[in-house]
């Protein structure tokens, strides 16, 4: 009688695994198919959060700062540089934003407050670093006039 409960035991166990696991798992790479935030967007997310909290209570006396990511440790080597404006009215902290996102969210900002920059400095990253459309379109609708 035991040697019937024990296979029948298991394969409950593992009808029961691969169900939570298929339910948990499914609504991920739903996203992922679908072009929605899934696991391959964490990533990316990581490197600016890890940018932030690197400058958000630094003194923001530089126009913008360019940030190679593929040299940090935890970024891969075909990693996209972060670009930083100074958060506008303060005299510390960046708006961090990742030049170009590979996938999901296009336009990866932190953190959403306002920032500006003029003209010539928006010229001047486009000729250090690609950025995709959707932050090129956010970057341009942050120009002022020069002061």
């Amino acid at each position: 009688m035991t040697k019937k409960l024990v296979p029948i035991g298991a394969l409950c166990l593992s009808l029961w695994v691969c169900f939570i696991f298929g339910y948990r798992i499914y609504p991920i790479w739903n996203e992922m198919k679908h072009g929605k935030e899934g696991l391959h967007d964490k990533h990316e997310w990581s490197i600016v959060q890890g940018y932030e909290w690197k400058y958000r209570d630094a003194e923001n006396n530089k126009p913008y700062i360019i940030e190679e990511t593929r040299f940090e440790k935890y970024a891969s080597k075909d990693d996209p540089p972060v670009v930083a404006f100074p958060v506008k009215g303060k005299t510390k902290g960046y708006v961090v934003i990742l030049s170009k996102a590979k996938g999901g969210a296009m336009l990866k900002v932190l953190p959403i407050v306002d920032f500006e920059l003029t003209k010539g400095i928006y010229e001047e990253i486009k000729s250090k670093v690609s950025l995709s459309d959707d932050v090129d379109k956010f970057i341009s609708s942050h120009i002022v006039s020069e002061k």
